[in-house]
């Protein structure tokens, strides 16, 4: 697996100051830094070309995650990212009873991707949170 912290090149950096969203091809092999309404950051490093769509809610703030993705084949991507997800009880730090165990949710990130994989596709991610 690739790995962020292990590129020397300078990162590839995109501001996308007054939307939400952004829609890009992401070349494998390149670090990209995103950065969102000059608060959330997020950093994609792929092993193969990517078309992304993009999205991140303006309530995450001001947070930086890195997200690194191995894969056979050239991905489509769309990509949310959410301060919190009530479907699943992640509500801004709160604590929720789910299924006997008390689970806690303190970060206030969600993040939700979706491609164009097949069976066919061997697909691993890793998402990183920078405290």
């Amino acid at each position: 697996m690739l790995n962020i912290s292990s590129v020397a090149a300078t990162p590839v950096q995109v501001e996308v100051p007054a939307q939400d969203t952004y829609q890009t091809r992401l070349q494998a092999g390149e670090l990209y830094q995103l950065r969102f309404r000059l608060k959330t950051q997020l950093q994609f490093m792929f092993n193969v070309n990517v078309d992304a769509n993009l999205y991140c809610d303006p309530k995450i703030d001001s947070k930086d995650f890195a997200l690194e993705v191995d894969s056979t084949h050239d991905l489509t991507m769309n990509m949310t990212c959410t301060r919190e997800q009530e479907e699943l009880g992640l509500m801004d730090g709160y604590t929720y009873q789910m299924r006997n165990r008390n689970m806690r949710y303190q970060e206030g990130f969600c993040v939700q991707i979706k491609t164009n994989a097949t069976e066919q596709y061997q697909i691993q991610a890793k998402l990183k949170i920078k405290a």
